[in-house]
């Protein structure tokens, strides 16, 4: 990484400017080796040239490079009116060089309201009152499975007639670009009696050029498991808009003790408003669909397990001709339509802070949360399995399998000898992705006595500090941690956030 920047800082009267011009450049190299073997003759000698069966060689280098120029300024006057403005390009050596370059600008501005002559009978009360406003465009050049999304692609190490060869494995498309997304962000601060503050932040995102990797045909002669990253295009359009809030209480500030309550909260909507054709795009667990959660649901929906035989059941879901579903229960799968069931996005998460002070005594929790959107287990399918030959299975199946008719409520179809329908995707595997989470605990205590001078120490901490305690999660949740799994809400075998304790002695000087 290489950072060049020239800056002025200027103050006159009520007037201040800072400028910023600069143009930064990044190069990351990456190259692995990867070599298996097995049958090796003693445990303790693993090398993999004493192994007698050589199984498996491969490398990987890859290089992605970045160039940026980049320039802000900023404007105050009077503490009262704040304006700024920001300009950049970058140039990805993902894209071609058609398409490397994006420009991405930014205006925005800020009124300190409380510090204005008018406002000077409220000072005893408000002590801030700040309204903001910008709106300006960034840019994703992560798009596409890897390093090279708009280039034509080619495998080595395959042989043909015994004479070394390469496969093709993937369409170059000049015309990919960057994603871009125009931000408008309005928001507000306040602090009345010296004690109380909010910050409040309304956000409208709008992203187009969206990536997407495009199904191409068989015919075309690519392998099918490079099906996935055979091409991508800029097709999509997606929004984003939300609320974010922190509130902050000072309940006890006296000479002695401090006792502080953070409370933050933030709820996001998003939804997909254009792709390449007015089809959906359909996943065995999710859909892609103008209107809808960019990470949306759909499944077969699991009606539980029919008490008298033990089998699996499902919704229906058939449109009728009146235009409703057809709720009845079918034990074929294929009788089943797939449909909507919810989305991953949670409709809000946040935190709340305690910060403790008495004296030389000091204590602080913090806890985070979500909830109101799902979790798809799509490791369950073997986790959960019915199938007795050959399988493994939680405790969780044990407990709530059905063993014999009139076992009524159960949520595991019966044991059978091998495979069935009852671990195709269905809604049997969505859970709820709520979750309060004890994120971290820390107390402390610091030595102040004047005796620590003599050995020239002002003063010693002691302090004792634990993450991710312990997580809360809903009735139906079966899996590690929810705060683990990416927001495209599909979990597999996700591994879980570490427990971590740690204490220690900090000395001051």
């Amino acid at each position: 990484t290489i950072t060049n920047t020239f800056n002025i800082n200027k103050a006159w009267n009520d007037h201040t400017i800072n400028f910023l011009i600069g143009q930064e450049g990044q190069r990351t190299n990456y190259k692995s080796t990867y070599l298996e073997a097995t049958n090796f003759a003693v445990d303790y000698l693993n090398d993999i040239a004493l192994a007698a069966t050589p199984s498996t060689t491969s490398s990987i280098r890859d290089e992605l490079k970045l160039l940026s120029f980049l320039s802000n300024f900023e404007y105050n006057y009077a503490e009262r009116y704040y304006a700024s403005a920001s300009l950049r390009a970058d140039a990805s050596s993902r894209f071609h060089k058609s398409n490397r370059w994006g420009m991405f600008w930014s205006l925005g501005g800020k009124w300190r309201m409380a510090n204005e002559a008018f406002m000077e009978s409220s000072r005893d009360w408000l002590q801030d009152l700040t309204l903001r406003i910008s709106y300006g465009t960034s840019g994703n050049q992560a798009v596409g499975s890897g390093w090279y999304a708009a280039s034509g692609l080619f495998d080595f190490g395959y042989l043909y007639n015994n004479q070394p060869g390469s496969l093709f494995t993937q369409f170059e498309n000049p015309n990919l670009k960057w994603e871009q997304t125009a931000k408008l962000n309005v928001g507000m601060d306040f602090r009345v009696l010296d004690r109380i503050s909010l910050g409040f932040d309304y956000y409208n995102h709008q992203t187009k050029d969206m990536v997407f990797a495009v199904p191409l045909s068989k015919s075309t002669g690519l392998p099918t498991y490079y099906k996935d990253v055979a091409y991508y295009e800029n097709l999509g359009a997606l929004e984003n808009q939300g609320i974010e809030f922190e509130l902050g209480i000072d309940a006890v500030r006296t000479k002695d003790a401090q006792l502080r309550f953070t409370f933050t909260g933030s709820h996001n909507r998003n939804r997909i408003k254009k792709l390449a054709t007015d089809l959906p795009i359909k996943y065995s667990a999710q859909i892609i669909k103008v209107g809808e959660d960019i990470s949306t649901f759909y499944l077969r929906e699991y009606a539980g397990v029919d008490p008298e035989t033990g089998m699996a059941q499902w919704y229906k879901n058939t449109e009728k001709e009146d235009g409703t579903l057809d709720r009845s229960l079918t034990s074929n799968y294929n009788d089943a339509e797939q449909t909507i069931l919810g989305k991953a996005t949670p409709d809000f998460q946040g935190g709340f802070r305690t910060d403790f002070n008495y004296k030389d005594f000091d204590f602080s929790f913090l806890l985070t949360y979500q909830f109101g959107g799902k979790i798809y287990g799509n490791h369950l399918q073997y986790d959960e399995t019915t199938a007795l030959t050959g399988s493994n299975f939680t405790n969780w199946v044990a407990d709530n399998r059905w063993q014999k008719p009139g076992d009524k409520d159960k949520l595991v179809p019966m044991f059978t000898e091998q495979s069935n329908s009852a671990t195709n995707p269905s809604s049997r595997f969505l859970m709820s992705s709520n979750y309060l989470k004890i994120q971290n605990v820390q107390i402390g205590y610091t030595f102040k006595q004047k005796e620590l001078k003599t050995i020239g120490l002002s003063s010693i901490r002691l302090f004792l500090t634990a993450d991710n305690l312990y997580t809360f999660v809903a009735k139906n949740y079966r899996g590690f941690d929810p705060a683990s799994v990416g927001a495209n809400g599909i979990a597999w075998w996700n591994y879980p956030q570490a427990t971590k304790v740690m204490g220690g002695v900090s000395f001051s000087f």
